[in-house]
């Protein structure tokens, strides 16, 4: 292999990459991306945390249910913006 890679050089080649050299920094990478991937999944857990507080579901008539109904007849006309914003404010607690 030395010979090999002395004649590359002398040729104006590349030596062949070391196999260890390239294992490591595969490694390194799957290592870099096995964090990036915990740290998205913790993000997300704490913002399903959060979402979790804000209490019920669509099905449960929450204040996010509330919110989507409000959203929907604001849409269809049924509610002016002006109106829309001021029962939001009274579902949030703003009002």
């Amino acid at each position: 292999m030395v010979e090999r890679d002395a004649d590359a050089a002398a040729a104006g080649a590349e030596p062949a990459p070391d196999p260890d050299e390239i294992h490591r920094e595969a490694m390194a990478d799957a290592e870099a991306a096995v964090r990036e991937a915990e740290a998205a999944a913790e993000a997300a857990e704490h913002a399903a945390e959060q979402y979790s507080t804000l209490g019920g579901t669509a099905d449960e008539g929450g204040p996010v249910s509330e919110l989507d109904e409000l959203a929907r007849l604001r849409d269809s006309g049924v509610l002016s913006a002006a109106e829309y914003q001021a029962a939001k404010d009274r579902l949030l607690g703003g009002g």
